[in-house]
């Protein structure tokens, strides 16, 4: 039940939770979870959903948004997150899902977990039972061929946006067994591989609907299984096309290989060596026999081979967002060029591929696909091109960024200073137009931050994403040290973080302090109409039942404070699952929504509640910036903050 509190009214006190007075400011607060040094705690990436996972007497239970399960013996946690790898290739830390007790659907509508009763395992979705098989003994990572370590692998994964299917795997002897919404499918698949393409897991199409894998269903016979059912061919490789309504794979014969659409030979080659789909395109890599210069590799797009592409191999792959434009990556001895849409482009020494130098040297276009650049080196020397449009010389490497409405291009590296190979110059080139930095003060590309118009940026010299670091606005000094954020409007500015020059720690809205305190500003968050600001700090505890030496979490609405939790085991969990700092991205425990609400987590003494808290017309950014307190005048660049 939904309690709503009026802040002019009342106060609540709570042991570790309560609400503050203020005027039309509404809070409303839903027990969703019991509190408990035992509980395990899962909260869906979207919609502040929470499944606790906790002890019952003797037996165990899973509670979602405050709903319990049934009892029973054990809740089995995955190995990992998910049937399907291919999504998450390449990305690292916390961008990774994590293997849970609950696993939920990316929007947070749908959750499932598998249990133990007895000798039974139990697949519950929806607070409902899916199906039950035999227990297969500890769950936990394997080594060698699926079930041979002894372990069991087990693996979840919702399709979809909002959870189309239901994938669960297990490892047996002989491999995977898939099932399907609680059906068993035929066979028993592989595990392994990596890469887009590289790994050979079961498929799930882009729009959850449909699942492909090449099963073993005899001894002696293998099957490509398509939505439970055998297609008649065989193929690896496989791949669905952008709008979910094709196959595609690679067959072997005696003869060579060949692509296949929907079981249809398209191309027969030597050797296909890989295959690449955007929306309206199909390019393979095919292998080439040359009398003259031996095997090498090229283009063949959608029926028609590159003559520009031939080389000794070809790396790399990329598409514009749109899928109308295409890069490859070719390369010979002592020479690699792009060849972008059949033009062969520069060579140079070498191009960056990202395959280990980080997302910024990944060859790649402009979000609306009208720019492409990429990093080169010749002679020690490193370039960024845009356009076949070569940058000034950098030390070893430069690095670039297009806009998200590609309206700016940014390229940083360390210049040599007038041909000064021993003097470094950090510089930050925004549109053509060039920046030097102090020393050791090197802008941080991955910091760098557009207004949603594109009309301002900022950035973090010296620090990092994470750490934060000396902040400039719009190629300014902001004076502070810390994390950036824009309005959506692009008006305004929060920084998170410290000033050196009167000693104060805070949040800082458009230079001015507006907050003053030791601790970090862990979260914070506009709200899609750029009214009202949002963060959440840690504050010695003021609640009536607060133990002397406490602290807890508050969030504050422009400047006022309003809701609190008590810090604990179960906090620290839920709202700080990437430990202690102040972040640019919040958790998903603690979120604006579209319409200005805040949602988080907060635990009390006993249980762990929803609060949501809907802005009121009495407070604003306006009246937060009357509140605040003025910039000293001459604010110098600050050194890097500790938070």
């Amino acid at each position: 039940m939904w309690h709503v509190y009026r802040f002019a009214a009342m106060v609540l006190g709570v042991l570790g939770l309560y609400s503050c007075l203020l005027a039309d400011a509404k809070v409303e607060q839903q027990e969703v979870g019991p509190a408990g040094r035992d509980a395990t705690y899962v909260v869906s990436q979207r919609g502040v959903h929470l499944a606790t996972v906790t002890n019952k007497g003797s037996r165990t239970v899973v509670i979602i948004d405050g709903v319990s399960g049934p009892k029973v013996d054990q809740v089995v946690t995955p190995v990992v997150a998910w049937v399907d790898p291919r999504p998450w290739a390449g990305l690292t830390g916390y961008d990774v899902p994590r293997a849970a007790p609950v696993t939920f659907s990316q929007d947070g509508s749908r959750w499932a977990y598998v249990a133990r009763i007895g000798q039974e395992w139990i697949l519950m979705a929806d607070g409902k039972e899916v199906m039950r098989m035999p227990a297969s003994g500890a769950v936990g990572a394997v080594s060698g061929i699926a079930g041979m370590a002894g372990n069991t692998d087990l693996r979840l994964q919702f399709t979809g946006e909002s959870g189309t299917h239901l994938l669960m795997a297990c490892s047996t002897f002989n491999g995977y067994e898939l099932w399907v919404d609680g059906q068993k499918w035929p066979g028993t698949y592989s595990s392994g591989g990596g890469g887009t393409a590289g790994t050979v897991d079961p498929l799930v199409s882009p729009d959850g609907q449909h699942i492909a894998y090449v099963a073993q269903v005899a001894r002696d016979k293998s099957a490509l299984i398509l939505d439970g059912k055998e297609t008649g061919y065989l193929a690896d490789n496989l791949q669905f096309t952008a709008d979910s309504k094709h196959l595609v794979g690679r067959s072997q014969d005696k003869d060579g290989q060949s692509l296949l659409l929907d079981g249809k030979p398209l191309i027969k080659a030597r050797g296909i060596i890989a295959v690449y789909l955007s929306p309206g395109r199909i390019i393979a890599v095919l292998q080439h026999q040359d009398a003259k210069t031996g095997i090498g590799q090229f283009l063949w797009v959608n029926g028609k081979p590159v003559e520009t592409s031939l080389c000794e191999t070809i790396k790399k792959v990329v598409f514009s967002p749109d899928g109308q434009h295409y890069a490859a990556l070719c390369g010979r001895t002592g020479a690699e060029f792009m060849v972008v849409d059949g033009k062969k482009g520069q060579e140079y020494q070498s191009i960056a591929d990202g395959s280990g130098n980080g997302q910024f040297e990944v060859p790649r276009f402009s979000p609306d696909g009208t720019k492409f650049g990429y990093t080169s080196h010749v002679g020690g020397k490193g370039f960024v091109v845009i356009n076949d449009e070569e940058s000034g010389a950098f030390m070893n490497s430069g690095s670039f960024l297009f806009s998200p409405a590609s309206k700016h291009v940014v390229m940083t590296g360390i210049s040599t200073g007038g041909g000064d190979w021993h003097r470094q110059v950090p510089m930050l080139i925004i549109d053509d137009k060039s920046k030097s930095l102090p020393p050791n003060m090197a802008a941080a590309l991955e910091t760098f931050t557009f207004s949603p118009d594109e009309s301002r940026y900022a950035y973090i010299a010296g620090g990092n994403s994470h750490d934060g670091g000396a902040v400039f606005v719009d190629s300014k000094p902001t004076g502070i040290t810390g994390l950036v954020n824009f309005s959506p409007d692009s008006k305004h500015v929060c920084v998170s973080g410290y000033r050196a020059t009167d000693n104060k720690h805070g949040l800082f809205l458009d230079g001015q302090l507006v907050y003053s305190g030791e601790q970090a500003i862990i979260y914070r968050a506009f709200t899609a109409d750029s009214g009202h600001l949002f963060w959440m700090t840690r504050e010695p505890a003021k609640g009536p039942d607060a133990a002397a030496g406490s602290w807890e979490f508050v969030t504050y609405l422009d400047g006022k404070p309003v809701a609190r939790a008590g810090q604990s085991q179960q906090t620290d969990t839920i709202l700080l699952p990437r430990g202690w700092g102040s972040f640019v991205v919040t958790t998903p425990a603690w979120s604006v929504a579209s319409d200005g609400t805040l949602a988080w987590l907060a635990p009390s003494a006993d249980t762990i509640n929803r609060v949501r808290i809907v802005p009121g017309n009495d407070t604003s950014l306006a009246s937060l910036l009357r509140s605040g307190e003025p910039q000293p005048a001459g604010a110098k660049l600050a050194p890097a903050a500790r938070h």
